[in-house]
């Protein structure tokens, strides 16, 4: 796991009098090898079904993050517009977008996810994921409970010994959920993501919505709290601000935004090099990749 720290009092000097660009705020990155790995014991048949089911969601596995790049973009947010506010141009993730990237198309009769007021019950997850109730093995980091990710990857390489593909793939969504779009915790799926993945197994409830939701209310807490850690899916974030900024030639007239990623080509800098890019991007740089 690697933090980085961003404090652009040292990064933007032309604006380094306005407070919401001159605040810490650590993007915690992990790399999920392992389970991308325990993924590839999937069939291929098994794999199409899981794609069918829970969309692009298992090709986020693959994708590097940089994260300099998302602790420098966070530091334009504007928590009264609810958007980046870069010098040049307004910029914000949306429903469409993300959408796009997942393939979960929200319609208008789709049910999106809703907190009931509680938390799924733990037995329901355990049969969900083809455990007894006594089996499920919770840990706790601070007021925060949950299944941690040494658990759920033992977990899966036992169901793929044991050629157990259904809760292989129910398994293996969850906790994508839990450490990939909903990952409050780290190293930890808990009972918030949890509950989201269990109301889209029972009911469909699309999660898209609340991914979108966790962002905005993660960047304003930062902000509000002048410094903190990004508590989002910073996978999606990424590809989304990746690709609006140097896919023009890799993205024809249907885009795949996270299973092309790979052909676009983006750049590495430092924390300062990130502010300046940010900075200087004009309208016509960006490539809006959502038809």
């Amino acid at each position: 796991m690697e933090e980085v720290q961003v404090n652009t009092s040292q990064a933007i000097e032309c604006n380094a009098t306005e407070p919401r660009r001159n605040i810490r705020i650590v993007v915690v990155g992990n790399e999920f090898e392992k389970i991308d790995e325990l993924s590839r014991l999937m069939s291929k048949e098994d794999k199409d079904a899981f794609n069918r089911r829970y969309g692009r969601i298992l090709d986020l596995l693959a994708i590097r993050v940089k994260i300099k790049s998302l602790s420098a973009l966070a530091q334009f947010w504007n928590t009264d517009l609810r958007c980046f506010e870069l010098p040049n141009l307004d910029m914000v993730p949306t429903i469409e977008e993300y959408d796009l990237m997942v393939r979960l198309p929200v319609k208008e009769k789709d049910v999106v996810y809703q907190y009931k007021g509680r938390y799924v019950d733990e037995k329901k997850i355990a049969k969900l994921i083809g455990l007894l109730p006594n089996q499920l093995k919770f840990g706790k980091r601070g007021s925060i409970l949950g299944l941690r990710r040494t658990f759920l990857e033992d977990h899966l390489k036992v169901l793929a010994e044991q050629g157990h593909w259904k809760h292989f793939k129910i398994t293996l969504a969850l906790t994508i959920y839990g450490l990939i779009l909903f990952p409050f915790t780290s190293d930890m799926v808990d009972q918030a993501a949890m509950d989201v993945f269990f109301q889209f197994e029972e009911n469909g409830a699309n999660p898209i919505p609340a991914i979108l939701a966790d962002t905005f209310l993660s960047m304003m807490v930062c902000h509000q709290k002048k410094g903190g850690s990004l508590r989002c899916c910073s996978h999606m974030l990424y590809v989304w601000i990746m690709t609006h900024l140097y896919a023009r030639h890799t993205m024809g007239p249907s885009p795949d935004p996270l299973r092309d990623f790979d052909s676009v080509p983006t750049k590495d800098f430092d924390a300062r090099g990130w502010n300046e890019e940010f900075s200087h991007t004009k309208d016509n740089q960006i490539t809006w990749v959502c038809p």
